[in-house]
């Protein structure tokens, strides 16, 4: 186990407040819910027990998906045969992802990680109008686009700017 280095450690402890902070202002039916955030860390001895090094974790506490990320649902169909997902439920998808992306974009953030594996699915919990359960998920690559427009958090030391691209 190798030790963490001070800016290691910053540029996690400013991540995961980061993703927090987007978390917790948006409020969308097509997004994941933000029900809390626990962030802590422990000192862990080296197998020669020669020295230490501190261990980070960090767990949001959302909600649960029962169906898992679209990615998991299109493997599964693939898996059975099948060769692409059905017209209709790619239109409730397409339109559940732009409902969540104008509600980012409209507080100025950007999603930078949409992708399969970050679209939640779940067919068989419906909503009010009959359609399936579509939200976006994972904010840790989010960034606010004009930071001094943005209400919750203005500091992200740390985060690669808008213009930059993000290795996954």
């Amino acid at each position: 186990m190798s030790k963490s280095t001070a800016d290691e450690i910053k540029n996690f402890e400013f991540n995961c407040i980061g993703e927090v902070r987007v978390l917790g202002v948006l409020n969308s039916s097509c997004i994941v819910k933000y029900y809390g955030h626990q962030i802590s860390s422990r000192w862990v001895p080296s197998s020669d027990g020669s020295s230490e090094s501190r261990t980070l974790q960090s767990a949001i506490l959302m909600e649960h998906i029962k169906g898992g990320s679209l990615k998991k649902h299109v493997d599964k169909l693939s898996n059975a045969g099948e060769k692409r997902l059905p017209v209709e439920l790619s239109v409730f998808i397409a339109r559940d992802v732009a409902s969540a992306l104008t509600e980012l974009h409209s507080r100025h953030i950007i999603h930078r990680d949409i992708k399969s594996e970050n679209i939640l699915i779940d067919l068989d919990k419906k909503r009010a109008d009959g359609t399936p359960t579509v939200k976006l998920c994972d904010f840790d690559m989010a960034i606010p686009l004009r930071s001094y427009l943005h209400t919750c958090c203005i500091a992200h030391a740390g985060i690669p700017p808008p213009d930059v691209l993000c290795p996954p």
